[in-house]
């Protein structure tokens, strides 16, 4: 009896342990600059399951919920990554995700592929002038910025200086 006892404790344990690994935990928070001034500004920041994401992105979607990056223009104003009422739209597949791209840790494409752990976040960025998304495991996706070059956005847009002819 105690033997049957301690195996159902080490399944249930198992199993447990299996559903904590794919629970995915976002965190937002914001940071100030000037704050109290007339040029506060607010960056938004996100960790998921308590990986700090670069800023690359142009939105994200994680656990169902949607953030969207936010470039200002002024000293004052938000840029970083702030929540979006409205997820770009993901389509899914049958098509069975590679055990490459698993072992990687992230595919390009818009279409969430069979098998795709639900760890996994929907990344999307501008490269070119031409959209591009990706799945991606938040702890690998320092991968997809290198194999990519995805650049680290600035968060203010800088303005340019006309020169007046004289």
């Amino acid at each position: 009896m105690k033997r049957v006892v301690s195996v159902l404790i080490l399944l249930l344990a198992a199993m447990g342990a299996a559903c904590a690994a794919r629970a995915v935990t976002v965190e937002h928070y914001l940071t100030y600059s000037n704050k109290g001034s007339r040029s506060e500004a607010r960056h938004g920041h996100l960790k998921i399951n308590g990986k700090e994401i670069p800023w690359c992105f142009d939105w994200l979607v994680a656990d169902g919920r949607s953030f969207s990056f936010h470039t200002r223009m002024n000293l004052w104003g938000d840029d970083g990554y702030f929540p979006d009422a409205s997820p770009p739209p993901e389509k899914v597949s049958r098509t069975k995700v590679p055990r490459a791209a698993l072992a990687r840790g992230y595919y390009v494409g818009d279409e969430r592929l069979s098998g795709t752990p639900s760890s996994w976040i929907f990344v999307g960025w501008q490269a070119q002038g031409v959209q591009q998304s990706a799945h991606v495991d938040p702890m690998k996706i320092e991968v997809l910025i290198e194999d990519l070059h995805l650049p680290v956005k600035d968060g203010m847009t800088r303005m340019l200086l006309r020169r007046v002819p004289q």
